[in-house]
């Protein structure tokens, strides 16, 4: 059964179908969800800090990079840069944070394309 709801135009809609799961742990404080570890939070707490990345995805979406760069080569040049910090002893957050150092990477990928003095060839 569909239902239909008035929203304001600025207001963003997102279907509950569209979240995680979220599983519990034998650990009481520690929440499963897709794959990663979180800290159980209070419900304000973790509502403000899911507003805040959603945010940040709005903003990303409405600023894209300048110029556009292909895709490809963002993925193909962040393998390189997230494959080197793996093995420099001088770079610890490689081994410490998975997700920071995949979304460095692809920043640092995407930055240095953007240039247009650097380019990906396979």
């Amino acid at each position: 059964m569909s239902s239909s709801i008035l929203v304001s135009p600025d207001a963003i809609v997102i279907d509950r179908g569209e979240l995680s799961p979220v599983e519990k742990t034998r650990y009481a404080d520690v929440l499963w969800i897709d794959g990663h570890g979180y800290g159980l939070l209070e419900a304000r707490t973790a509502r403000s800090e899911a507003l805040r990345l959603l945010s940040l995805a709005e903003y990303a979406l409405a600023h894209p990079p300048t110029p556009p760069v292909d895709e490809a080569q963002v993925e193909t040049l962040a393998k390189v840069i997230r494959s080197f910090a793996a093995t420099a002893q001088e770079y610890p957050i490689a081994h410490t944070d998975r997700t920071a150092m995949d979304c460095r990477a692809e920043a640092l990928a995407r930055r240095l394309l953007a240039t247009g003095k650097v380019t990906v060839t396979t």
